[in-house]
């Protein structure tokens, strides 16, 4: 064997050596990787499943509202629409009614009866908008 071939095959035994160290090296980048994306895919799937439910319950409390609100807006506007409506007006029954609609957003009917509103004529009226 001349010095040549010996010392060619040196250097070819390192560089193996270190191309092998390398890919070593690089698998287990990969698996770090690897572990690392599950991880995060673990998590995302997680926060998917609690961002579902939250929009679940949302639109099951927004469904609710909604048929809360139809069926006070429609008793209101029924009993309203009825005294109104009626052959001699029921004055009592639309104030009612209107009273319903009011009451969803916390608010009253500032007269409850022709009574009350005759009862207010002697003193000073006092509007509130």
């Amino acid at each position: 064997m001349t010095g040549g071939a010996l010392l060619g095959g040196m250097i070819a035994s390192i560089a193996m050596g270190l191309t092998g160290n390398q890919l070593l090296a690089g698998e287990e980048s990969i698996e770090v990787y690897n572990e690392k994306s599950e991880a995060i895919n673990e998590i995302y799937k997680k926060v998917e499943e609690i961002i579902r439910k939250r929009q679940d319950e949302y639109q099951k409390m927004t469904e609710e509202e909604l048929a809360h609100f139809d069926s006070v807006m429609g008793d209101g506007l029924h009993e309203i629409f009825t005294g109104a409506l009626s052959s001699d007006t029921d004055y009592d029954a639309v104030t009612k009614g209107i009273d319903k609609v009011l009451a969803y957003w916390g608010k009253t009917v500032l007269f409850h009866s022709k009574d009350e509103y005759k009862a207010q004529w002697d003193q000073p009226l006092i509007l509130k908008f």
